[in-house]
Formats: C-alpha cells, sequence, structure tokens
C-alpha cells in the first residue's frame, strides 16, 4: 500500500485506537483490538505473510511478519504494561533503557533472543500504540539501535518512519539502518540564533498609508474588487485570456505540463469579447441535442483563478441573449453551505427549486396552477384516465381524485416532479443549467459528496451541471470518481496577465471619473497640484512598458491577490509619494524594488516573515543540518528537473518525494523533515504537487503528497527575487544570524538609508561565510561534488540590480 493510502487509513481509526489504547486489555485483547488493525488495515499486511504463536525452542513468538520483501519479529505486551518511554525522544540506545524502563528493556531482549533464532536483523515490541523497533544486536554508545513510537500523536508525526520499516512492501531492515544513520545529529545546532528585528524593532509597529490613500481608496474599493455579481463591470473590467505577457505565457505552459498528471483530458479556455473558445461551442451543443441524457462540465482553475468570474461572465456577457433568455443558469454558491444547519442534499434541492419557482415566475409560467399542474404531469395523468381513474372520466370527482393523486405523488417523489418541470420548460423552449459554485472552498468529503450529486442530478434530469473546481480538488476527485461511466468535460480556466488585469481596471477608472486635482506637499519641496485621472494614466502607461509583471509574479496565476497586491502598493505608506508623482513627467517602468518593498511590509514597519505575502528563503531549518540554504537547495534541483519525467504517468518536472530527499541530503536527513521543509513553498505556491499546492481543511496535507513539481512563482523567486536588493535587505532583518560578529555588524547598518546597500552587502558576506562552513563539510564527508555554491551567483544579480537602482535613483535627481 502506498504512503499516502496508508496515512490516510490511520487517521482514519487513529482515534478510535487511542481510545482503546485507554482501556485495560489482556495481552491477546491488545493483539487483536489494536496491533492486528496496524498491521492489516494500515499497513496492509496480508493474512498470509503473518504467523502468530509460532513455537520456537524459547517459547511462542507473538508475530512473524513476512512478505518475502520484508520480515519482522514482532513481541506483543498488554495495553496496560507502560514502556515508560522518555518523552520527546524518538531514537535512542536501547542500553539507556536498562534503568529508566526495565520492563520495556526486558521486553526488548525477548524480542531479539527471538530474532536471534530466527537469525532475522532487527524486532519489533509492542504494547498497541506504544511501538519500539530495535536492531536485534545491540550497538555502542552514543550510537543508536532504536526507534521509539510513542502513541498515537508519535505514529502520526513519525508515520512515515513507521511505514518505511513496518510496510510489507519495503526492506525495512535497510530502512531502520537508514534512519538510525540520519537520526544523528550532523551538525551542532547553532548556540546563538537571534533575527537583527528582535534587537532593532521588538515591538511590532503598524504604518498608515500614505498621503494619497483617501483619494484612490474609493477607486480601489470600486474598481479593483469583486467584479462577479455586478453585470456592468463584468462587461467593463473583465480581462480576456487570449494577450498574455512573458509571465502569462510560462503560466499557460506550466499548467499545460501539469495536465498529463490529471490523467483526464482538460481543455484550456480562452476568452475574448465574444468567445470561451472551446467550451462556447459545446456549451451550444449540449442544448442543441435533442437526445441531451445529461452532462457535466468541471471547471477547473487555481485559487484566484477567475472561474466564478468567468462564468458570470459566460452567462451575461458572452452568450447570445436568445440563448440567454431562453436558459434558467441556476448558481448554487456553497460558501453559503453549513453542514450543521441542514443536508447537502437539502442544501442543493431548496437552493434549486427556490431559483426554479422565482424563474418562472418571471416568466409567468405558474407551477401551481392546476393547468401547468396536469400539463407537468401529462404522459401520467394520460395512464390514470385509461386506468384506475376511467371509471370517474367525465364526473366532478375525476378532478379531486386526480388532484389527490398528484399532490402525493408530488410530495413522495420531488425527483419526479422537478425532472417533469425542467422537461415541461423543456418543451416552451426553455433550458435549465445548474451552476454549483464554490464548492472547492468545503472539505475533501464534501466536495465528493457534491460533486457525486452533480452526475446524479444531470442523469436524473437531463440537464447540464456545471461544477467548479479547484486543479487539486478534480486530481483528487478524479481518481475516485466513475470518470468513464459519467464522461464528464473538464475545462482548465487561465488566468490573465496580472499586469493586463490592472491596466484594463486603471484605465476604466480613469475614463469614467472626471479629474480630480490633488495638493500635495512634503517638507522637502513646494506644494504641487497634479490631477489624479493624469496619476492613473501614468500608472497604466508605466505597466504597459514593463514586460516583468511582477504582480504577476508574486500571485502565480491568483487574480484576486494579484489586486490586492497592487492595492497594497497604491496605498503603502512605506513609499513617497513623489516617487509616484514622478512619472507624471515620464513614465518609467514600476520599479521592482518599489513592489517588492511593498508586498513584503504591507502595513508594517518591519518585514516578519510570519506575517507577510513574501517568502523568506534563507530561513534557518531545524532538522539536524541547521542550514539557511534548505528551501533554495529544493527549488534548485527542482528547476534542474523541468525537462525530465520521473515515469510516463507524470508531467514533466515532477520529482517523487523520495527521489528529492536522495539528491538534497545532507539538507534533509529524512522524509519528515523534507516535508516540513516543503510547507512554506507549498503556501506561498512556490512548488506544486500530485494533489495541488493546498488542500482545504486537511493539516496533513503536505504529508500525502508522493510528487513536487517547482511553479512560474518558484522560479521568479529562484532566479530572480532572491538576488535582488530590496529582498535582500528586507529578509536580512527577519533570519535567524547565527554567528555574534555578524548580528553585531549587521545592527550597526540598520535603519540608515544611506547605508541599506552596505547592510545587504554585509547580510552576502554572512551567508558566504555559511556557505563555505557547509563546503568544508561537505568535503570532509566526500560530498563536494554534489552541490554548486549558491551565494556567488546571488553576488553577481545582486550587483546588476544595485547598478540597475542607482541608474534609475540618478536619473530621478537629474
Amino acid at each position: 500500500m502506498e504512503y499516502g493510502l496508508s496515512l490516510n487509513n490511520w487517521m482514519q481509526i487513529k482515534t478510535e485506537l487511542a481510545s482503546l489504547q485507554n482501556k485495560s486489555f489482556s495481552e491477546a485483547d491488545t493483539r487483536c483490538k489494536i496491533i492486528d488493525r496496524l498491521l492489516i488495515e494500515v499497513l496492509a499486511w496480508p493474512h498470509e505473510s503473518m504467523r502468530r504463536e509460532a513455537h520456537t525452542d524459547r517459547g511462542y513468538i507473538d508475530y512473524i511478519l513476512n512478505s518475502n520483501v520484508n520480515k519482522i519479529i514482532l513481541e506483543a505486551k498488554k495495553n496496560t504494561i507502560d514502556f515508560k518511554l522518555p518523552r520527546r525522544k524518538t531514537f535512542a540506545n536501547s542500553e539507556n533503557l536498562k534503568s529508566s524502563s526495565p520492563d520495556l528493556y526486558a521486553a526488548i531482549k525477548q524480542a531479539r533472543d527471538y530474532a536471534r533464532e530466527k537469525q532475522l536483523p532487527f524486532c519489533i515490541v509492542s504494547n498497541g500504540l506504544q511501538l519500539v523497533i530495535c536492531l536485534t544486536y545491540s550497538v555502542d554508545k552514543p550510537n543508536n539501535d532504536t526507534i521509539m513510537l510513542n502513541g498515537a500523536e508519535s505514529i502520526t508525526d513519525y508515520f512515515h518512519i513507521l511505514h518505511d520499516i513496518c510496510s510489507p512492501y519495503n526492506n525495512g531492515y535497510d530502512m531502520l539502518k537508514e534512519h538510525l544513520q540520519k537520526s544523528e545529529q550532523l551538525r551542532p545546532k547553532p548556540p546563538f540564533r537571534q533575527t537583527i528585528r528582535e534587537v532593532t524593532s521588538p515591538i511590532e509597529v503598524i504604518v498608515e498609508g500614505n498621503q494619497l490613500e483617501p483619494y484612490l481608496r474609493p477607486l480601489i474599493q470600486t474598481y479593483f474588487g469583486e467584479i462577479t455579481d455586478d453585470v456592468a463591470k463584468l462587461d467593463k473590467l473583465y480581462c480576456n485570456t487570449n494577450q498574455q505577457n512573458t509571465f502569462g505565457q510560462q503560466i499557460i505552459s506550466y499548467l499545460r505540463d501539469r495536465s498529463s498528471i490529471i490523467g483526464f483530458p482538460v481543455v484550456p479556455v480562452d476568452v475574448t469579447n465574444n468567445t470561451a473558445s472551446a467550451l462556447s461551442e459545446k456549451y451550444k451543443l449540449t442544448f442543441q441535442d435533442p437526445n441531451n441524457i445529461g452532462h457535466v462540465f468541471l471547471i477547473v482553475g487555481n485559487i484566484g483563478a477567475g472561474k466564478s468570474t468567468f462564468l458570470a461572465r459566460f452567462y451575461n456577457n458572452i452568450l447570445d441573449d436568445h440563448t440567454r433568455k431562453r436558459l434558467i443558469f441556476a448558481v448554487i454558491n456553497f460558501l453559503g453551505y453549513v453542514d450543521e444547519d441542514e443536508t447537502l442534499f437539502d442544501y442543493i434541492n431548496r437552493n434549486f427549486t427556490k431559483i426554479l419557482k422565482d424563474e418562472c415566475i418571471k416568466r409567468e409560467i405558474k407551477l401551481e396552477k392546476w393547468s401547468e399542474i396536469k400539463a407537468i404531469y401529462k404522459d401520467y395523468v394520460e395512464e390514470l384516465e385509461e386506468g384506475f381513474l376511467e371509471p370517474f372520466k367525465g364526473t366532478i370527482e375525476f378532478e379531486q381524485q386526480l388532484s389527490s393523486i398528484l399532490k402525493e405523488k408530488r410530495e413522495k417523489d420531488p425527483t419526479d416532479y422537478w425532472a417533469r418541470v425542467i422537461k415541461y420548460l423543456k418543451q416552451k423552449g426553455i433550458d435549465v443549467c445548474i451552476v454549483m459554485d464554490n464548492v472547492d472552498q468545503l472539505e475533501s468529503k464534501t466536495q465528493m459528496d457534491i460533486s457525486m450529486r452533480a452526475f446524479k442530478l444531470a442523469e436524473e434530469y437531463k440537464m447540464l451541471v456545471i461544477v467548479t473546481l479547484r486543479d487539486e480538488t478534480f486530481w483528487n476527485l478524479k481518481s475516485q470518481l466513475p470518470m468513464n461511466a459519467y464522461k464528464p468535460t473538464a475545462y482548465q480556466i487561465v488566468p490573465p496577465s496580472a499586469s493586463k488585469m490592472i491596466q484594463r481596471r486603471l484605465n476604466v477608472a480613469r475614463t469614467e471619473n472626471p479629474g480630480k486635482n490633488i495638493r500635495y506637499a512634503d517638507n522637502s519641496q513646494l506644494p504641487l497640484t497634479f490631477n489624479l485621472n493624469d496619476f492613473l494614466e501614468s500608472l497604466e502607461n508605466s505597466l504597459k512598458i514593463d514586460d516583468n509583471d511582477v504582480f504577476g509574479q508574486f500571485s502565480g496565476g491568483n487574480m484576486r491577490l494579484g489586486l490586492e497586491l497592487f492595492d497594497t502598493y497604491l496605498t503603502a505608506g512605506h513609499i513617497e509619494v513623489k516617487t509616484y508623482l514622478q512619472r507624471l513627467v515620464k513614465p518609467t517602468v514600476v520599479m521592482r524594488q518599489e513592489i517588492i518593498k511593498s508586498i513584503g511590509l504591507g502595513n508594517l514597519k518591519n518585514f516578519n516573515s510570519s506575517k507577510t505575502r513574501m517568502l523568506n528563503l534563507f530561513s534557518l531549518q531545524d532538522d539536524g543540518f541547521y542550514s539557511h540554504f534548505t528551501l533554495l537547495r529544493i527549488l534548485e534541483f527542482l528547476s534542474n528537473q523541468l525537462n525530465y519525467s520521473e515515469n510516463y504517468e507524470i508531467g514533466k518536472g515532477y520529482v517523487s518525494i523520495t527521489k528529492l530527499l536522495q539528491n538534497i541530503y545532507p539538507y534533509c536527513t529524512d522524509e519528515h523533515q523534507l516535508r516540513a521543509s516543503l510547507i512554506p513553498l507549498l503556501q506561498f505556491f512556490l512548488v506544486d504537487s500530485d494533489i495541488g499546492a493546498r488542500k482545504m481543511g486537511e493539516n496533513n496535507h503536505h504529508e500525502i503528497i508522493n510528487y513536487v513539481k517547482i511553479t512560474p512563482t518558484g522560479l521568479f523567486y529562484l532566479s530572480q527575487l532572491v538576488s535582488m536588493a530590496t529582498y535582500l535587505e528586507l529578509v536580512s532583518l527577519d533570519t535567524l544570524i547565527t554567528e555574534q560578529k555578524f548580528h553585531g555588524e549587521l545592527i550597526q547598518l540598520v535603519g540608515k538609508p544611506h547605508l541599506r546597500f552596505k547592510l545587504v552587502e554585509k547580510f552576502l558576506e554572512f551567508l558566504t561565510t555559511l556557505e563555505e562552513m557547509e563546503f568544508k563539510y561537505f568535503s570532509e564527508k566526500g560530498m563536494e561534488s554534489k552541490f554548486t555554491r549558491l551565494v556567488p551567483s546571488f553576488r553577481r544579480n545582486y550587483e546588476i540590480d544595485k547598478a540597475e537602482i542607482q541608474a534609475q535613483s540618478a536619473g530621478k535627481k537629474m
């Protein structure tokens, strides 16, 4: 059984087994109720590979597990025997347990005796959820020969170790040796660890917006927010996707390359003024088909890609008037679903039936009118006339009997009733389409239930059902839904260029508003009066001549985030207003350092990596190697694998966790540490995985992925951002400095704008020192050829960026 499935099985029974562990069982019950379930349900040991109570000269062995690949002796004890395992310690030398845990030490000795007799290299002792795995032959102190899992939470935290060693499909002895070897601390933890910010700015300070914010805020609220529910804004502000800049093309290429990992055809949607490419044609054909038996469209896209906005645009602006007038577009928004209040089935039915009733009233179709009810049940009424009600034909009693029968039928079978209503509406030239929106905002099980219900509705009502899903939700569903049976059509929403989206909104904002004159002055210059529309136009023109699309590079295809970042940039209190106003004279490229500073700081005075939208790639990893370069080494290796496929089922650039660990060791010494390091990279969308970058409501998302790939945003961080002066200046204050000498020298340079480059260069000097220490370690271990130095290239690129900043500053002064 693969790791992810095994972990899921454990999580499903974890609470139950933890409860059983607290009861008093005999050894036989402990084996039956807890240990057997761990072995069979979680680790997937076949019954035929398990021998219980095997007789030997020394007694009876509780378990001999033998899958040919893996062979294990397991000695069971009743769950009331407390092994007295040390807290917060997973690895140990068994001799250290002799005095602290005598019962455990005796059990280990018994298991080892059995293992020696059977010539097996390792064994396990368990009292249920306390598991102790040890080598058959102890080793000299201080080396470790034992792994201890102390209860349900410990098993969860170190499930990767349990699975590696105890799966019937792994060579447990090799995996045990590997984990014991990695358990030894590779380098001592730095005794000194402190950020500059902790000393210079220990109290968090909030910075107010700049002097233009009061004038800009109304425009931002009107033109740079959500447009899904405003038909007029949809027409004016929606940004088509058929024209992309350089970074936009990278996003499209990235989406295309990963489609193969989905394992199901996904058609990209290019939106122009009056068409949505293949989706428009398929939509029309679906309704024109007289034999339409129901169909499902899956609208797939990353968070913030614009799925909901696209559907609103599609209905209100792309569909022709004739089609729209004869269509009931029933949008059910699952943001309003709370499962404690009503069942999923009831929520869908309540919203769907309300929309149908309201739309019928608008069209003056009175569903409660007796003639309409009889028309809806026309074929059934005809059956009754020739059957049970034939004797009453032509009498008043006929109508009374018919009314009673139809009322009872509608109450007992509402699905049949609404299927008839939809068929009746179609006869009147009205089509019905259900849209299930924001499904991906819910937990995985609910998403699955909704998707299954969508297929059933399409089948029962013979109509089109549209479901919006995030990519990762679809990836999860496609392996569980009977796709071949239902044959849905999946469409990928391609996000527009963030820069072009912002330009379009700036253009509409200035053309729809009278230019307001603003008087601005600071202490360094005479008052300046300028027109707000001229200011917006200068911003628009500056973005037009910048193909870098920094907002897009940070947001990675999340348009909602891109707009939020632009809002922050416009109103940030960190950037002098005169910097913006200089573009009134001459449009220049929006300087990237301005954007980086606004994104990195937000409304804070000082950069704080735990409260920002920008990741500090130099964060110190607490993993036994204690490096500032772990995240960078992960990105570096993934970037080198972009043009390779590990197997034919996986798209280009996806690398297995196992392969990644092998190639970045010793930066991560085991899979658990690697997965922990991947968390921030997934959260900031620098890497993607085979089940998406993130999964709603699942804290263990990083534990169940099998493959990862660097994203266009990850490439931007690695190839550009990490060498930029402003980024280095910000993260220098937030990075744990592990050398007191550099800590003191950096503090002397903080808060002095004329020394900002000196600060960055001192930080780079600190990173150089750390990297040289690592390469000394590599040389001692014979690993010097495995990695190349990173900091020299950072220095070279930094010097280029520094020169550009100085040139731009000189141009301003001129």
